[in-house]
C-alpha cells in the first residue's frame, strides 16, 4: 500500500491512500485527492501504478507538478520519501504504513551529488564518475584500490579555484597551447572530430606524451565514457585512460599530476593496470560554466626519463576551459541540429492537426455556428466538431485531453475518429459518450483521461442535448441571464472507467438563446497578479457578446482575454470554444 501525506498547504496533515489506478489529484470533487486550493488545476496530476513501480504524471496543469524540486515534463517513477509539490501543496509518497511525520530519508553522495553505491558496468569504455573506485567490467579491468598517501601524486589543484593556478609559469607554452586548441577547435562542430583535433593539439604541445584520453558524461548520464583516445602516430589508442586517477580528478574536481606511476602503492597488486605502461600521467576535470563536470582529460607518458612536471600541470590548467567551450558549444550545436529536425516535424504535425478540425461550419436555418481553437504548443490537445446526423440533427464534440503537445495532438486523433464513430452510429448524446469512453479506455492508450462533452441539436425540435464526461459546466444565455444547470449531469472523464454510464440533458432554445463550450484555458487565464479570468468572468463576456450583433462573438470574448491577462509571464494554454446560437 502507498499513500500520499500533506506536509504543507490547506490539507496539510492529511494523508491518502494511493489504492486507485490512476489516483487523480486536483481541485475538482471528482479527484481522490481533493485539494482546496485556486491555483491548483481541476485535473492536476495522477498517480499511475506500473509493473516496475508507482509513478507521477501531470496533467497538463496550470503551473505544473515537481518532484523532489525538479518540474517533470513526462511520467516519474515515485520512491519512498519523495516530495511532490504542486503550486503551495507538498506531499509526501510513502510505501508502507502511513505515518505522521516527514520520513524522507537521505542517500550519501559524492562530491558530485550522486549517490556513493556503484552502478553495474557494460563491458564497453563506460566508467561510473559516482564511484568512488574504478568499475570493474571483465578480468582485465583490474581493481585499482584508492588512492593513497604514498603515491607520487606531486601536487592537486582544485579546478574551480584559479587563485592557485600558477599563472606566472611559462606563459610562453601556455599562450602557444591555447592557440593550438584554439586552432583545432575552429575546425569542426561535430563532437568526435573536434576532440580528436584537440588531442593532436596536445601532442604537439607535449612531446613526453604517449597517449591521449577525453572522457565526456551527459547531463541525464553519469557515466564517463571514452569520446576520444589516441595515440601520438594518430591512431586511435588500444589502451584506456586509468581510471583510479580519472575517479579522483572528477570525485574531487581537481587536476592531478603523478609523475612516476611505478612507485605508486595503487598499482602493485594490478596486472592491469600494470599492462598500461603508464610512468607518467597529467588528468584534468572539466568542469562547466554552470559547475557541473563535463568529462575528464588524462595524457600518459611511458617513459620514465621524460615525466610530467608542475609546470605541464598548469598548462593542461589553461588548456582545459577551451575544451569546456568546445564541449558546451557542439552540445548547443547538436541540440540546434536536433531541434531543427523537431521543429519541422512539429510544423508537419500542425498541419495534420489542422485537417483533423472542421473547415466549415453547418448551415442550419435559424441558428448560427461560431468556434475558436489555439494550441498553446504547435499542436494541441483540444478539440472540437461538427458532425452532419440524420434528420437534419447536428452533432457537436469538445474535448480536452490530458498533456500538452504531440501525446496529446496523438490521442486527440483518436478521439476525432471515435467521437464521429458513435456520434452517427448510436441514437443519442449519452449513448455515444457511454461508447465513446468504454472503446478509449480498452484502447490500452495508457493513463490519460479526457474531458469531454458530446451534444445533439434538433433544429426542428429547438433542443439542445448535451452529454458530459468531467467537462467545464457549458454556458447556456437566456435573455440577459445565466441558466444553471444540473450539476449531477456530468459524469467522471473518459479514460478511468470502461463501466460508466453517461445520462445526458436536453434543453430547449428559444429564439435568441446560447450554449458555449470551453475548454479550461479560457477560464484558467491568469493576469499579472495570477488571479484567474474565471467563469463569472467569462459569463458576463458571453451575455454582453450576445446582445449584440457582431459576426463572431467569440472573438469579442477573447478580445477580453487578452486585455485581462495583458504582460502576464504565463504560457497560454490551450484554448477551445464552441458557441450554437437560435437567431433572434
Amino acid at each position: 500500500m502507498a499513500y500520499l501525506h500533506v506536509i504543507r498547504g490547506p490539507n496539510a496533515g492529511q494523508v491518502f491512500s494511493v489504492d486507485e489506478d490512476p489516483t487523480l489529484l486536483g481541485r475538482h470533487p471528482t479527484c481522490h485527492v481533493v485539494l482546496d486550493d485556486p491555483s491548483i488545476s481541476r485535473y492536476h496530476a495522477q498517480v499511475i501504478v506500473r509493473p516496475d513501480g508507482f509513478f507521477v504524471e501531470d496533467l497538463r496543469s496550470r503551473n505544473g507538478t515537481k518532484v523532489n524540486g525538479e518540474l517533470i515534463e513526462q511520467a516519474s517513477r515515485l520512491a519512498d520519501g519523495d516530495e511532490l509539490v504542486l503550486c503551495e501543496n507538498a506531499l509526501v509518497f510513502q510505501v508502507g504504513e502511513p505515518t505522521a511525520t516527514d520520513n524522507r530519508g537521505t542517500q550519501p553522495t559524492d562530491g558530485l551529488g550522486a549517490p556513493t553505491t556503484g552502478i553495474a558496468k557494460s563491458k564497453t569504455d563506460e566508467y561510473d564518475a559516482a564511484s568512488p573506485s574504478p568499475v570493474k567490467s571483465g578480468p582485465d579491468r583490474g581493481g585499482d584500490p584508492p588512492l593513497k598517501e604514498e603515491s607520487e601524486i606531486l601536487r592537486t589543484v582544485q579546478v574551480g579555484n584559479r587563485r592557485k593556478w600558477r599563472l606566472d609559469v611559462r606563459p610562453e607554452a601556455k599562450l602557444r597551447a591555447v592557440l593550438e586548441v584554439s586552432q583545432a577547435l575552429g575546425r569542426h562542430l561535430e563532437l568526435e572530430e573536434t576532440l580528436d583535433q584537440i588531442l593532436q593539439a596536445l601532442f604537439r604541445v607535449y612531446p613526453q606524451a604517449d597517449e591521449g584520453f577525453v572522457l565526456t558524461q551527459s547531463r541525464n548520464d553519469p557515466v564517463l565514457r571514452v569520446r576520444s583516445s589516441m595515440t601520438r602516430n594518430g591512431k586511435p589508442s588500444e589502451s584506456r585512460p586509468s581510471m583510479t586517477v580519472v575517479t579522483q580528478a572528477v570525485s574531487n574536481r581537481e587536476a592531478i599530476l603523478s609523475s612516476n606511476t611505478t612507485r605508486d602503492a595503487r598499482f602493485e597488486l594490478s596486472e592491469s593496470l600494470a599492462s598500461l605502461a603508464i610512468r607518467s600521467t597529467v588528468c584534468i576535470p572539466l568542469v562547466g560554466s554552470e559547475g557541473r563536470v563535463l568529462g575528464a582529460i588524462q595524457i600518459n607518458s611511458h617513459d620514465l626519463t621524460a615525466p610530467f612536471k608542475e609546470d605541464d600541470l598548469d598548462v593542461l590548467l589553461a588548456i582545459s576551459s577551451q575544451v569546456v567551450l568546445a564541449l558546451e558549444y557542439t552540445a548547443l550545436y547538436e541540440e540546434v541540429l536536433i531541434q531543427r529536425d523537431v521543429q519541422r516535424d512539429l510544423e508537419f504535425a500542425t498541419q495534420v492537426q489542422r485537417g483533423f478540425l472542421p473547415n466549415r461550419r453547418p448551415e442550419v436555418s435559424g441558428y448560427s455556428f461560431h468556434d475558436y481553437y489555439l494550441p498553446a504548443r504547435n499542436v494541441g490537445g483540444d478539440y472540437f466538431d461538427y458532425v452532419s446526423l440524420e434528420q437534419g440533427r447536428i452533432g457537436i464534440a469538445l474535448a480536452d485531453v490530458a498533456g500538452k503537445g504531440v501525446p496529446a495532438a496523438l490521442l486527440m486523433a483518436r478521439l476525432y475518429s471515435a467521437a464521429r464513430s458513435h456520434l452517427l452510429s448510436k441514437p443519442t448524446a449519452a449513448k455515444a459518450l457511454t461508447a465513446l469512453n468504454a472503446e478509449i479506455t480498452e484502447s490500452n492508450l495508457g493513463h490519460r483521461f479526457i474531458t469531454c462533452v458530446l451534444g445533439i441539436l434538433d433544429p426542428q425540435a429547438n433542443t439542445l442535448t448535451l452529454a458530459n464526461a468531467g467537462h467545464l459546466t457549458p454556458l447556456i444565455r437566456r435573455g440577459t441571464a445565466i441558466d444553471d444547470l444540473p450539476r449531477n449531469v456530468s459524469g467522471l472523464p473518459i479514460g478511468i472507467s470502461p463501466q460508466i454510464t453517461y445520462s445526458e440533458l436536453e434543453l430547449p432554445l428559444n429564439p435568441g438563446d446560447a450554449c458555449l463550450l470551453y475548454t479550461d484555458g479560457v477560464t484558467e487565464a491568469m493576469d499579472p497578479d495570477k488571479e484567474l479570468f474565471g467563469v463569472e468572468r467569462l459569463s458576463t463576456e458571453f451575455i454582453r457578446t450576445c446582445e449584440g450583433t457582431a459576426e463572431d462573438p467569440l472573438a469579442q470574448i477573447l478580445t477580453a482575454i487578452d486585455e485581462f491577462s495583458r504582460e502576464s509571464p504565463r504560457e497560454r494554454d490551450d484554448v477551445c470554444m464552441m458557441m450554437v446560437r437560435r437567431t433572434p
